[in-house]
């Protein structure tokens, strides 16, 4: 008996297959045009987040936008996964929302990658630092409401017997709502005296009470510590996500989170214990420094234990920020807006490099170790980094120097060269081999020139303002 072809079901399912295939395209299309993207990575667990790390080590920090705030749970570091997230956030390190991810394989817990790529600081302060082991905890959240000005969130406390937390509802009775509750309503809580009746004698022969406290501007906001982690010097980690409703209220929360280490764990002072609220530590968040002035604007990320200020030339229309390391009191980082720049003398070396998300050039005279200044390419109007003696301090904090660098952004809202001559290419009508392109400051305004070489007439100029609309054509003679 001859054997059935089975071509026929074959067929079929192969046209299934590419019907699939068609469909996934198209859906990853739509989510594309809707700012959405897929990426394959490992994941690694550190201090202040979860990174998912690419092939080409690029890492990204992500938040857990998933329904139930459940993204990563029973995932380990070195797990690789498929990760559907938002756009990316061009921060140092990137930051994003995922909203799925899919295991692709299975990773052993050790995966460790390079601090450089990560661009994270740990609970010490050192980069790149392994995330510190977890460990076991339960934890409660009852709103304490009582707003304080001045008070800097999120607080500590570490609570060690039965004395200590009688005496801490005495001393802050009057600031926060700590009493029993009769009823709990749904924007209620039972109260902090309701939930600390577990907290007994026999509770802390075994155990400490860390007590975190938290303002929202948000009343309906609530919370869940997703991880819990002790490193072998004694120093904690805890890692609070913010759970935000699709509708919010515009009232202020006050909140203490009872968290309840397992036994054993000895921590000596509130200094100790580090609260990341949805991987950022608020006590050290950068600030933003800005400076503007017409067409032109500068602003940085300012990291903690750095100082800052801005300048002005004097009669001129050039301004800047300077910034260096708190204590020292000579040497600094400036970064300018000119006019006009201009590099001259002899012994200059110069290095084409990217800082943040633009493409410059470094200066460095007489073989210097520190560079001199560094100047951005292709942006509307001229700025320049200067280094005005910060060598005295370079050795030490030259890093975090190059880390705050990184976060420059200039010329707020306004087309680069690069866009200004796309654009302008779309209105040449004459024949050229020279492209030149200028920024007026007090217009706002592109000219982006085409011309031959060593030819006289014939050019045309394209007026393009600081939002790429084109406004004149002009042509010589």
């Amino acid at each position: 008996m001859k054997k059935r072809k089975w071509l026929l079901p074959v067929c079929i399912a192969a046209g299934i297959l590419f019907l699939l295939l068609i469909v996934l395209i198209a859906a990853a299309g739509i989510m594309s045009a809707q700012g959405y993207g897929f990426t394959v990575g490992k994941l690694f667990f550190a201090d202040n987040g979860v990174y998912l790390v690419e092939d080409d080590d690029m890492a990204m920090l992500v938040s857990d936008q998933s329904r139930d705030k459940d993204l990563f749970s029973g995932y380990v570091s070195g797990d690789k996964v498929l990760l559907l997230h938002d756009g990316v956030e061009e921060s140092l390190p990137a930051r994003t929302g995922g909203y799925h991810a899919f295991r692709i394989s299975k990773g052993d817990g050790n995966y460790k990658p390079d601090g450089d790529v990560l661009g994270i600081v740990t609970h010490d302060g050192n980069e790149g630092g392994i995330a510190a082991p977890p460990i076991d905890f339960k934890a409660q959240y009852i709103r304490t409401d009582g707003y304080h000005e001045g008070a800097e969130y999120p607080v500590v406390k570490i609570i060690r017997s039965v004395e200590e937390l009688n005496a801490y509802y005495e001393a802050n009775k009057g600031k926060y709502d700590l009493e029993r509750k009769e009823k709990v309503y749904s924007d209620t809580t039972i109260g902090f005296l309701d939930a600390s009746d577990k907290y007994d004698k026999t509770y802390f022969e075994k155990q400490v009470l860390v007590m975190v406290l938290l303002e929202e501007g948000n009343g309906s906001n609530r919370h869940k510590v997703s991880n819990v982690g002790l490193a072998d010097d004694g120093k904690m980690t805890v890692h609070i996500e913010t759970i935000v409703p699709e509708v919010g209220t515009c009232d202020m929360a006050e909140w203490h989170i009872l968290i309840e280490p397992e036994a054993g764990c000895l921590i000596k002072k509130e200094a100790d214990v580090t609260v990341l609220i949805d991987g950022v530590n608020r006590h050290t968040q950068p600030t933003l420094a800005q400076h503007s002035r017409g067409y032109a604007s500068i602003s940085l990320s300012i990291l903690d234990g750095w100082e800052y200020e801005t300048e002005e030339q004097d009669g001129g229309d050039d301004f800047g920020i300077a910034f260096w390391p708190a204590g020292q009191s000579e040497g600094k980082i400036e970064v300018w807006y000119y006019d006009a720049f201009g590099v001259y003398g002899t012994g200059l070396e110069q290095e084409k490099i990217t800082i943040g998300v633009y493409e410059a050039n470094k200066g460095t005279y007489d073989n210097k170790k520190v560079w001199d200044f560094i100047s951005l390419n292709g942006t509307p109007g001229q700025y320049v980094v200067m280094n005005e003696g910060a060598e005295v301090w370079w050795s030490e904090y030259g890093a975090e120097a190059m880390q705050i660098l990184s976060t420059l952004q200039v010329a707020d809202g306004i087309i680069d060269e690069t866009e200004a001559i796309k654009i302008a290419k779309q209105e040449v009508t004459v024949k050229y081999d020279e492209t030149y392109a200028s920024f007026d400051g007090e217009t706002g305004l592109w000219t982006v020139s085409f011309s031959k070489k060593n030819t006289l007439g014939g050019n045309q100029d394209v007026v393009i303002t600081h939002e790429g609309k084109v406004v004149e054509n002009v042509y010589g003679e």
